[in-house]
């Protein structure tokens, strides 16, 4: 019994017992974001537009491009902001168990109401975004950022082929769209777990940023910041450039497999699950390389594969 709860207390360290929950954490998303996958192909199977399916995608970075600025002024003024991050992440989560309720519901406009649920969920998801750097940050410390990701990368990836295939069978079992339903509600599941150890991640408290009256939007104050840092400028506009072709290809895949290849859930699993194991992998490789040879020539090195690579799905 004591052995029992020495287990679920974790590590007496509480750096050792922050990296933990990040680590189960990363399980519970990965778990949940693995059956999400399947969130666009239900759109499609439903009879969804093409510009529904590309809306669902688009929804998160549209209201963080309006949003986060005032998300990261807001969070700054915040003594604590775990609790913000990981009830952000429970509401997310728990839209993957909400879309499976809808059919139960409603009988007709299943795919906008669908579409409306996650369009709600844009919010949290921005507050995630902006949240998870900071936490992220402050659990690894200013030397261990990327060996606390490497391994929260790697133990979420797993969690994600796993949900995927696990998924892919259970959609098997069952006819459309109750197979659906029960998968995104199976998710719930993950996203307790991730909020059980993410809400026990101690941080010491931040001392509030004071307002700036007088300087101006949030807007103008972030530009005015962004020109001290002209590499950081450098950077984010190439990161802007590499992420709007990779995004542009996000809805289109769905389309692709359920209209036109008449892929079977099974299969679609089994595409994702392979693409996830491939990530998994190269992200332990190329994190490797990255501590012996630096991350800018890694960053240089996948920027031409990808750029020679303009026909590959991701």
């Amino acid at each position: 019994m004591d052995q029992a709860r020495q287990w679920l207390r974790g590590p007496e360290d509480l750096a050792a017992r922050n990296r933990l929950n990040v680590l189960i954490d990363g399980i519970g998303v990965g778990f949940a974001t693995g059956i999400g996958t399947f969130l666009s192909v239900f759109l499609v199977r439903l009879g969804a537009s093409s510009f529904m399916v590309g809306l669902l995608t688009a929804m998160p970075a549209l209201t963080g491009l309006l949003l986060a600025f005032q998300v990261g002024a807001f969070l700054s003024r915040q003594r604590q902001v775990v609790p913000w991050f990981s009830r952000a992440r429970l509401f997310v989560i728990s839209c993957y168990a909400l879309t499976g309720l809808v059919p139960f519901v409603f009988d007709h406009n299943v795919p906008q109401i669908v579409v409306g649920i996650w369009a709600l969920a844009t919010l949290p998801q921005t507050v995630v975004s902006v949240a998870f750097s900071v936490v992220m940050g402050q659990v690894a410390g200013p030397r261990g950022r990327v060996a606390l990701m490497s391994q929260r990368w790697s133990t979420l990836g797993l969690a994600n082929a796993l949900a995927v295939l696990l998924a892919g069978q259970l959609l098997e079992r069952w006819a459309f769209p109750l197979n659906y339903q029960i998968v995104f509600l199976v998710s719930a599941i993950g996203g307790l777990v991730s909020y059980t150890f993410s809400i026990r991640i101690s941080l010491p408290d931040q001392e509030p940023a004071p307002a700036a009256p007088g300087q101006g939007s949030p807007w103008r104050q972030t530009l005015g910041v962004l020109r001290q840092y002209p590499d950081f400028v450098r950077f984010m506009a190439s990161q802007f450039v590499f992420r709007a072709g990779l995004s542009m290809a996000m809805p289109l895949l769905p389309l692709y497999w359920v209209r036109e290849l008449k892929a079977s859930d099974i299969n679609i699993s089994f595409i994702n699950t392979a693409q996830t194991v491939v990530l998994l992998v190269a992200y332990l490789l190329w994190t490797r390389l990255a501590r012996r040879t630096g991350e800018r020539r890694v960053l240089l090195i996948l920027s031409l594969i990808h750029i020679s690579e303009p026909t590959r799905p991701y």
